[in-house]
């Protein structure tokens, strides 16, 4: 996965289980705070710091916040979690098939 913040573009290609642990309680909060239509600038720091965490800190939470729009940190969240569920699936069906 790739992902391009001011004029450097960054790749990750293993995440590690901290990565999808991490998102699992994120994903928790907010379907919670969603149904209650809490979302705020706290929710939109947590995203950036997984983002952070997601590439192994080749940058920080606040690069992420200064230089990419807002739609385009929700886009990284989501295609990073995309990206998470896909392997996850895939291991569960090879483990599966054992």
């Amino acid at each position: 996965m790739k992902l391009k913040i001011g004029d450097k573009t960054y790749e990750q290609l293993k995440f590690k289980g901290r990565v999808m642990r991490n998102l699992l309680v994120i994903q928790q909060d907010f379907e919670l705070k969603q149904q209650d239509n809490e979302f705020g600038a706290e929710d939109l720091d947590v995203m950036c710091e997984f983002i952070a965490n997601a590439f192994g800190g080749q940058f920080t939470s606040d690069d992420v916040l200064d230089e990419l729009e807002y739609a385009e940190i929700i886009e990284a969240f989501r295609n990073i979690s995309s990206e998470l569920s896909k392997k996850a699936n895939a291991q569960m069906k090879k483990f599966e098939k054992k």
